[in-house]
């Protein structure tokens, strides 16, 4: 989702099995948003307005889409409240934090390249600022970066951002 200069990108990763967007269900008249997909993906669309009257007639669909939309806000919370600090170097680690939580896979390996470019428009700060960041992750043997591929050598570091 971007603002209306298309300056500020608000990017939000979509794993397997969910679905998009859950925002604007049951009252959005118009679909607003876009994705662009990163990996190879398989999807499938479902009229709107069929797959609300099917979650509207099933208790335990509605059940499942609470406790989605509940543990994605919670989610957005937690990122809105860690990236607001005026720290870019801080911002970039508690991107790293939610690329792990979100991505993040049993081996600690992101399932996708991300270029720091990617990195810098996620945590609104400069590929310099990611860059150096990186640098010294590295240096503290934190993260190793394999082919674009960022691997997480210490995940409790990363997940502290998240408490």
């Amino acid at each position: 989702h971007s603002d209306t200069l298309g300056t500020f990108t608000y990017t939000v990763f979509i794993t397997s099995h969910n679905i998009f967007p859950y925002e604007g269900l049951f009252e959005d008249e118009v679909y607003r948003f876009s994705a662009q997909a990163m990996t190879d993906v398989e999807y499938f669309c479902v009229p709107t307005k069929l797959f609300e009257e099917f979650s509207a007639a099933s208790v335990y669909q509605m059940k499942h889409l609470y406790v989605r939309l509940s543990r994605l806000l919670r989610l957005h919370e937690l990122r809105v409240r860690n990236v607001v600090t005026s720290s870019a170097s801080m911002r970039v680690e508690q991107s790293l934090a939610f690329l792990l939580k979100e991505l993040g896979e049993v081996d600690s390996h992101l399932p996708i390249a991300l270029t720091t470019s990617d990195v810098a428009a996620i945590s609104g700060t400069t590929r310099e600022t990611v860059s150096r960041v990186f640098r010294d992750l590295k240096k503290k043997h934190l993260i190793a970066i394999d082919h674009k591929y960022i691997v997480f050598l210490d995940r409790d570091y990363f997940l502290k951002f998240l408490r």
